[in-house]
């Protein structure tokens, strides 16, 4: 079975335009060098898609990734001008648009937000799409999906992005604990408690207000997971 660098490196080749999908609210961390490469090297023209427009609280002119379009395919927002910008790139032949990005960052959500139907099934768990699918958009436009890329993430990275499943997690405090500390005070907002100097202490406060209790105390994996899965599945802006 062929690698997902593999599988990826062979939707550039078929493609005329890539979009390279980047959850916005990862945007100024991830290391997109890898795909960049590939697809400058293919000599493709590309676009850089900034999902999940709708979670960002931010400065999206501070964002350097260029060229990029900001969308939020749950809410529909700027679905269409993208499907524009791609008729120009495309000069209004029929184009193969290739699909790339890292794992959750909202392919499959924008996909059927482009097809306007359900064509590319969606889950906040990291390795949902399994392999090269096809879905045409209009009568110009065929989309090539991919599964994510993982590429060369730092562990903090990886969970902000839902690369790392929160489920499989060994220690979820300490990974809950570091997206607290990387998200400055977006998770405490969220879940309406105090900033603590301790992040262990934060996590026991919002256990604690989501009823996660054990003999003995606060479940303080449990809370942690729930922070994580929460921040994966978009429920927390940053």
């Amino acid at each position: 079975m062929p690698s997902y660098n593999a599988l990826v490196r062979r939707v550039i080749r078929e493609s005329d335009i890539v979009l390279i999908i980047v959850d916005i609210r990862t945007a100024m961390e991830v290391d997109l060098s890898m795909i960049r490469s590939e697809v400058q090297r293919a000599g493709k023209k590309y676009l850089y898609v900034l999902s999940k427009a709708d979670l960002f609280n931010g400065d999206i002119k501070e964002i350097r990734l260029k060229p990029s379009i900001a969308v939020s395919a749950s809410k529909r927002l700027s679905t269409r001008a993208l499907v524009r910008k791609l008729m120009e790139l495309g000069r209004g032949e029929d184009i193969r648009v290739g699909v790339v990005g890292l794992p959750n960052a909202g392919k499959s959500t924008l996909i059927n937000a482009l097809k306007g139907s359900r064509s590319a099934s969606t889950s906040s768990i990291s390795g949902h799409t399994k392999g090269i699918q096809n879905i045409r958009i209009s009568s110009k436009i065929l989309l090539i999906d991919t599964p994510g890329v993982l590429g060369g993430q730092d562990p903090v990275t990886r969970l902000k992005a839902a690369a790392i499943d929160a489920s499989k997690i060994k220690d979820a405090q300490a990974a809950a604990a570091n997206l607290i500390t990387s998200l400055g005070g977006a998770i405490e907002a969220y879940y309406g408690v105090e900033e603590h100097s301790d992040t262990y202490e934060t996590i026991e406060a919002i256990g604690q207000k989501l009823g996660m209790l054990r003999k003995g105390g606060i479940d303080t994996d449990r809370a942690g997971r729930a922070i994580i899965r929460d921040w994966q599945d978009g429920k927390i802006k940053a």
